[in-house]
């Protein structure tokens, strides 16, 4: 007794049909179709309402009026009332560049800026921020001016890595 093997019509597979589109039927107008929200879950209360203010807008508004307060007697916006101006005298804390203008000024050779920067620190001129590299910054700092304003500029380069102050 020999059992012939057939398959059953359970395994065979149903032929793909080719061309048939699997998005939106073509012969339904766009202008009937119903959008899609753009943000979903986070519709307004109100979905008559035509403009809706972007999220917190109402409480930066607040903060930028709680933390700039306007002067009582001009009206305009300012300095927080409680804090005290900065007095006349002080002196401000000069940059790179100006104190690397007053050290060559007053040496009258060319310096290079690894000697700048430890001539600046010592006199208490400028001292740099925790930076790992102050000759490097304050090197690129005055090639930028000499590039910059010239004839004009503070320094002149002398010699491949040494600048002196222009005399005027």
């Amino acid at each position: 007794m020999s059992k012939q093997r057939t398959k059953s019509p359970s395994t065979h597979r149903a032929a793909k049909p080719t061309g048939t589109p699997t998005r939106t039927p073509t012969h339904i107008p766009a202008s009937t179709r119903t959008p899609k929200p753009k943000n979903p879950g986070k519709l307004p209360a109100n979905p008559k309402s035509a403009v809706v203010a972007p999220r917190g807008a109402i409480r930066h508004a607040a903060n930028r009026a709680a933390t700039k307060p306007t002067n009582a007697t001009t009206g305009q916006r300012g300095r927080a009332v409680g804090k005290p101006a900065k007095a006349p005298g002080d002196p401000k804390r000069l940059s790179a560049l100006d104190a690397a203008a007053k050290i060559l000024a007053e040496s009258k050779e060319p310096m290079r800026c690894g000697d700048l920067v430890a001539r600046m620190e010592s006199k208490g001129l400028w001292k740099s921020k925790s930076g790992k590299t102050p000759a490097a910054t304050v090197y690129a700092a005055m090639i930028r001016e000499i590039a910059a304003k010239k004839a004009a500029s503070r320094f002149t380069r002398t010699e491949r890595g040494l600048f002196a102050a222009r005399l005027k």
